[in-house]
């Protein structure tokens, strides 16, 4: 479950500007933002050495790829809505785009939204397998800015090789599409328990090549997802969502990422602001705070039994997105991978719990102080020399905590 809170008081956010309006905005943005992108820069300096590097070149493309758009402005422009500033146009028609909305071609259905398996007629007469994504009516929410939202994220990262390809919107609000470079997640791997190695393999051999181990297969995962996430974070992106059902393992791209519908823009402001957006496994905890509502300490399943059952509540912090939300998300992620024992959904919502709620978030304490002695197998993270890694990734303190783009395996 993902968890929503509205921090500003309107629930309805920037909408995407016309491509003139585009380039004064990213150009004004800048300026208005630069303490916000200071702060960041701050906050992950390890990260900033690679991403500063860049950063020129990055908006630079963006420009570049606005202003193409604004030579033939009065050709790609329509209004969808006279009180709204001028969208840009979808980059695909529908009339080329099948869509199998049963429930034999559904593959993945959220709250807000579901995902099915398509084909699109390209302009040479080819058909192209996608995947295709159709925000659906909440009543009480405006889904139609969560749209606006990934389509914008998904066009700044067209050409990233960390996400999985997007091939642009079709029709006014209604599909985002991608190519289809794999449907098997690491959340569907990991369903097969001690056997999540063997589906790796299965769907992406050519990805994994020579790694035939468990621990070669471990390390050729947590290398591929550690640069996919870096190549995001170097386009100024926060994915924000970083959990095993968003990672593709793609025999054609290796180990991408999908759903960017929580992700925000560093340069731009958007999604930075007014919203928290956290899966309580795998969210930074500097995200939000735990209310005990009632009852005693968790525990029971990796350590301590308790007679009294507790409640807790979560409650939003406000904080300010940064990459460091992502970097502890990939150290959850590869914890539940690299542990036998964690690898059941149950099992590392719990070990999340007890972790917060008994050791302050310290995994490290958890580990020595609250686990069962023979109760977790820690071979793998330890013999692949992944454990130092992954706690430095998860550190509690945003300002001890490991970069992605600093993070090795």
């Amino acid at each position: 479950m993902i968890y929503h809170f509205f921090i500003a008081q309107s629930q309805r956010r920037r909408r995407p500007l016309s491509p003139s309006a585009s380039i004064r905005a990213r150009l004004s943005t800048k300026s208005s933002h630069v303490d916000m992108r200071a702060a960041q820069r701050s906050a992950t300096a390890p990260c900033a050495l690679a991403t500063r590097a860049n950063a020129t070149s990055t908006s630079a493309r963006r420009c570049a790829s606005v202003m193409r758009a604004t030579a033939s402005e009065d050709e790609t422009l329509r209004s969808f809505d006279p009180d709204m500033v001028g969208y840009l146009a979808p980059e695909l028609l529908v009339s080329n785009l099948t869509v199998r909305d049963g429930d034999d071609g559904c593959v993945g259905k959220g709250a807000f939204s579901q995902c099915f398996l398509g084909t699109l007629r390209t302009d040479d007469g080819a058909d192209v397998d996608v995947v295709v994504k159709r925000y659906l009516e909440v009543p009480g929410r405006d889904v139609g800015s969560f749209y606006d939202d990934e389509w914008d994220a998904c066009r700044v990262l067209r050409a990233c090789p960390g996400v999985a390809p997007f091939l642009g919107a079709a029709g006014v609000q209604q599909y985002l599409v991608w190519e289809n470079v794999g449907l098997v997640t690491l959340e569907n791997a990991l369903e097969g328990g001690d056997d999540v190695f063997q589906e790796a393999r299965r769907a992406m051999p050519n990805a994994l090549g020579s790694a035939s181990t468990d621990a070669e297969c471990f390390l050729a995962i947590a290398k591929s997802l550690t640069a996919s996430i870096a190549a995001i974070h170097g386009n100024d992106i926060i994915h924000r969502d970083v959990k095993p059902s968003n990672v593709l393992l793609s025999d054609t791209r290796g180990v991408v990422l999908c759903d960017l519908g929580a992700a925000a823009d560093v340069e731009t402001g958007r999604g930075m602001d007014g919203e928290a957006i956290f899966d309580p496994i795998y969210g930074a905890p500097e995200q939000f705070e735990i209310v005990q509502t009632g009852g005693g300490m968790l525990g029971g399943l990796f350590g301590r039994k308790n007679s009294e059952k507790s409640s807790f509540e979560l409650r939003a912090t406000g904080e300010t997105p940064t990459f460091l939300f992502d970097a502890f998300s990939l150290g959850m992620t590869l914890l539940r991978l690299g542990v036998p024992s964690l690898r059941s959904e149950t099992a590392i919502s719990q070990a999340r719990k007890d972790i917060d709620a008994l050791c302050g978030g310290d995994i490290v304490r958890w580990r020595n102080e609250i686990c069962v002695a023979g109760v977790n197998d820690w071979s793998l993270v330890d013999g692949t020399g992944a454990w130092d890694t992954i706690a430095r990734l998860t550190h509690p303190l945003p300002s001890a905590r490991l970069s992605v783009d600093t993070a090795e395996f």
